[in-house]
């Protein structure tokens, strides 16, 4: 299947060449990192609509670190030719590249406005002496925060802090549907809004002229974008629960079901996330589990169409999606995964449990991080050990009801967290710093109302 790239491109050859005759001089400590910028927007092409080049480019700074070394960075102006970066020679170098857009001076349309940056990377070995031209894959690495409100006035923020603006155009969503919603961004930059209310996807490029096109697609709900087939997953609502693809590659669009093939596995279909690998992760009942679990399953082509099968998992005990009763018969209650997002190598699921009272100060929730190697838990963070008469303690560091991650951020998690203190509504929005494992920010409180009534 063709692949879709956005690419830096290679440094020239005759630096490859002058690179290998400097090695044969003898070994060296440091080597040399090339990128070519290109220097304006001509030479930054998308490969195929809707883009006829990347944006325009206030800064990029590009930052390579690895074993041995201190970690290098260097950021020059979006105008630039290319950057050259001297670092110690060694194996398995990471070279990140941020590039903040310029709208503004960005002259091709349509313009995906949510999008902040691009950026990309590639892992490279370094030689003493060597000079590396390197390439890799572009795509979008930070966004606005969407808004999504369950009276239908979605709105888009800058930041935590703002400022908060209502561009117009989203589509309505129903209330008594909004559980079931979800927004994703593509590669490009793209937003989509599945509305199981009107059996719709819906693809915006720049929300402030109202640009959303429809795609009737059934009932879609819970999303998850693979970039390395250019396919949106989803959760398809019908009797049961199944799982479903819509092509992006496709001119005309191609929507077509993945077939189960795990024998008493029942997607539950609350959440979904796909890896850098193309494995598929979703909340699931699972028979010889005797209970739930998050499934990671391999889409694999029979030669007829595409099935799932189960690559491993990992019950809702193991992962702390739950915990134990154990006045009277024991039994195990689980929580509502809510979302899921793979980032930087790591599952994160958002879940969480209201008490179903308007008024209560029963609702919390948390966030997991999952190995997806071993699916195993290695962190969570925002549990409270709340109990009716004993709401949360401590909001700065206790989650309310994780609902959906609302952005892409480099090294943050942002979500929505809704519930209820005892006295009043919370609809605020968290931001998880992934290097500290701390609460880094709360904001926005009060600006939408997102998922649930939870008013006394």
């Amino acid at each position: 299947m063709k692949h879709r790239y956005t690419m830096i491109l290679a440094a020239a050859a005759t630096l490859l060449v002058l690179g290998s005759c400097e090695l044969a001089l003898g070994p060296r400590s440091e080597g040399t990192i090339i990128l070519n910028l290109g220097g304006g927007p001509a030479s930054r092409a998308f490969s195929d609509a809707p883009f006829d080049g990347l944006p325009v480019f206030s800064s990029v700074t590009v930052t390579v670190s690895g074993s041995g070394m201190p970690t290098a960075s260097q950021t020059v102006p979006g105008t630039a030719a290319s950057v050259t970066l001297q670092v110690p020679a060694g194996p398995a170098r990471k070279v990140e590249v941020y590039a903040a857009v310029d709208w503004a001076s960005t002259p091709q349309t349509p313009q995906p406005t949510l999008a902040k940056a691009y950026g990309g990377t590639v892992i490279v070995d370094v030689a003493g002496g060597q000079k590396v031209g390197v390439s890799m894959d572009m795509g979008v690495v930070e966004t606005k925060i969407v808004l999504p409100d369950r009276w239908g006035a979605s709105r888009i923020a800058d930041s935590l802090s703002g400022p908060v603006t209502n561009p117009g155009g989203f589509p309505f969503i129903n209330e008594f549907s909004i559980l079931d919603a979800d927004y994703e961004f593509d590669r490009f930059g793209r937003l989509f809004i599945s509305r199981p209310d009107s059996g719709l996807l819906s693809r915006y490029h720049d929300l402030s002229v109202g640009d959303g096109e429809d795609i009737p697609v059934g009932t879609p709900s819970r999303l998850a974008y693979d970039r390395n087939t250019e396919r949106l997953y989803f959760a398809y609502l019908t009797e049961g629960i199944e799982l479903r693809y819509y092509d992006l590659m496709d001119p005309v669009g191609f929507e077509d079901s993945v077939y189960n093939a795990v024998p008493d596995l029942n997607i539950i279909g609350s959440g979904i996330a796909v890896d850098s690998d193309g494995y598929v992760y979703l909340p699931a009942y699972y028979a010889p589990a005797n209970g739930n679990i998050v499934a990671k399953l391999s889409i694999v082509y029979n030669g007829e169409f595409y099935e799932s099968r189960l690559a491993g998992y990992s019950t809702f005990d193991d992962l702390g999606l739950g915990y134990w009763i154990t006045s009277g018969e024991p039994y195990f209650e689980n929580l509502v995964v809510e979302d899921m997002r793979f980032q930087e190598g790591v599952l994160y699921i958002a879940a969480g449990e209201h008490d179903g009272a308007p008024n209560s100060p029963f609702h919390r929730g948390k966030i997991v991080a999952v190995q997806v190697s071993d699916m195993s838990k290695f962190q969570e963070i925002g549990w409270a050990h709340a109990t009716y008469e004993d709401p949360i303690q401590n909001p700065a560091t206790q989650f309310y009801g994780p609902k959906r991650f609302l952005a892409i951020v480099p090294r943050k998690l942002v979500f929505a967290d809704e519930g209820n203190d005892g006295t009043s509504e919370i609809n605020r929005v968290v931001e998880v710093d992934l290097d500290s494992w701390s609460v880094s920010g709360i904001g926005l409180e009060g600006v939408v109302t997102f998922f649930s009534n939870y008013s006394c």
